[in-house]
Formats: C-alpha cells, sequence, structure tokens
C-alpha cells in the first residue's frame, strides 16, 4: 500500500508542489508545469527540496528568449518487502511566444524515467506534452492556464496525471502581489490555492501562500533575497499531519 502510494506520487511531481505553483515567475524550472512562464532573459536555476521527508527534490534549469530546458529528479528511499531507492527522473524542454503585447503561448515536452527496487517492476519510461497560456486582462490583472500531459501518458501501462488549472494574479500595488488559482486531475479531488508576495525591501521579498488538496489545506512561507541579478528562496511548508518540508532554490538572470 506505501508502496502505491509513493510511485502515485512520484509520478505527480514537479516544482508546482513547492506551493508556489501558483505565482507566476518567470523561471525555467516551471517549463514542464507553465512553460509560458519562460523567461525571455537570460535565467539559470537550481533548487532542492525535502517533501514530509519522504522525496528529496532536484532541479536545473535554463532559460533564455522564451526557450526553457531543465533537468528533475525526485527520490524516494524505501523500506520493508521492497527496499531501496524509487525515483522519477524527467527532462523537459519548451518554448514560450510572444503572440502580441499581453498575450504568450507556451509549450513544452518532457520525456519520464522511472525506476523501482521491486525486481518485478522494469525501468519504464514515457513523454508528456504540456500547453500553456497567459495574458494581461488590465495593467495588474493576469490570467494564466495550463494543461499537463494533454496527450495522456501511461508507465506501465497506468495513465498518468493529466493535470487542468489556472491562476488569476492581481498588484494592488507595485511591490504586492497576490494570486488565485485551481487545478484538478483524473486521480484527486479540486486543488485550489491563493498566495501572495511582499517586496519589503529592494533586496528582501517575503511569500506565502495556502494550498487545499480536498482533504488538508498545506501552508508555505518564506523569503526571496535579491541583489545584482542573483536571487535565493528559502521556503518552509507545513501540513496539519506530516512533517514539514523545506526548498531552497538559486535563480541567476540578466
Amino acid at each position: 500500500m506505501l508502496f502505491n502510494a509513493v510511485m502515485g506520487l512520484l509520478v505527480a511531481g514537479g516544482p508546482h508542489l513547492t506551493g508556489l505553483w501558483m505565482m507566476p515567475d518567470a523561471t525555467p524550472l516551471r517549463v514542464s508545469f507553465d512553460p509560458a512562464s519562460n523567461p525571455n532573459a537570460l535565467s539559470v536555476s537550481a533548487a532542492y527540496s525535502q517533501s514530509f521527508r519522504i522525496f528529496n527534490d532536484a532541479f536545473v534549469g535554463v532559460g533564455f528568449r522564451g526557450f526553457a530546458l531543465a533537468l528533475e529528479g525526485r527520490f524516494a528511499q524505501l523500506e520493508g518487502e521492497f527496499n531501496g531507492t524509487a525515483s522519477e527522473v524527467s527532462v523537459s524542454a519548451g518554448y514560450a511566444h510572444d503572440v502580441f503585447k499581453g498575450f504568450r503561448l507556451g509549450a513544452s515536452f518532457s520525456y519520464y524515467q522511472l525506476s523501482t527496487p521491486r525486481p518485478d517492476v522494469p525501468g519504464l519510461q514515457s513523454f508528456g506534452v504540456h500547453l500553456s497560456s497567459a495574458f494581461k486582462v488590465y495593467d495588474r490583472w493576469n490570467v494564466g492556464l495550463f494543461a499537463r500531459n494533454v496527450n495522456v501518458p501511461e508507465l506501465g501501462g497506468t495513465p498518468l496525471p493529466t493535470l487542468l488549472g489556472g491562476y488569476i494574479s492581481f498588484l494592488p500595488r507595485s511591490t504586492i502581489r497576490t494570486a488565485i488559482g485551481l487545478y484538478r486531475d483524473q486521480y484527486s479531488e479540486l486543488n485550489f490555492g491563493i498566495g501572495g508576495s511582499w517586496v519589503v525591501y529592494e533586496i528582501l521579498t517575503l511569500r506565502g501562500s495556502m494550498r487545499y488538496d480536498g482533504e488538508f489545506p498545506a501552508f508555505y512561507f518564506g523569503f526571496t533575497l535579491q541583489t545584482g541579478g542573483i536571487s535565493s528562496d528559502i521556503l518552509v511548508g507545513a501540513h496539519p499531519e506530516l512533517p514539514l518540508s523545506t526548498y531552497i532554490g538559486l535563480n541567476y538572470a540578466r
């Protein structure tokens, strides 16, 4: 039972699980989830997160002129009958195009490779297609839509989550951003979240969000330090029934 639960979360992984999935920040690490957010400026990112003391996630990505390439890995140590490490590694590439001012379309492709310590489960591979759009309604309102694994890929005969969702963000002030978003796949209840960021000083931005998965709320809070073209993110996630999660990210942009 634990093995099936862990494997289900492996194939549903990605940076959106950090709790900042509804924030429309441009970063190549989002290429497999929201390719319309691919940066135009040169951007190099790396991140590590530990989710509920179960998963260890690592991300590396680079983006330039709407193109983005990212390598993601999610690892879980299993104990008991199937002792060993289960992992999902994916390579994603995508492109975002400004159709006209204020309207952007993005598409990306991911190659998935899943391995498990079970001798009767061989290494599995699959291929996913993702689409998204982002458009500005007014000067301070932005809307985004995204669809992940629209080609309904399978791993070992099991369809991967086909995720559909969207967000609306609003900037009440130039230093404050708020957002609300939702998404759902064929295996889960409707997920929704709210979040915000506040630029306290030029070098410090506070961030926070809440995500509800249909059963329990999870809360995420942290900050970003920025100087020149280098920024670092530190984020902590709290769940009512699970240990704390942590997220650390580093980004260079110019």
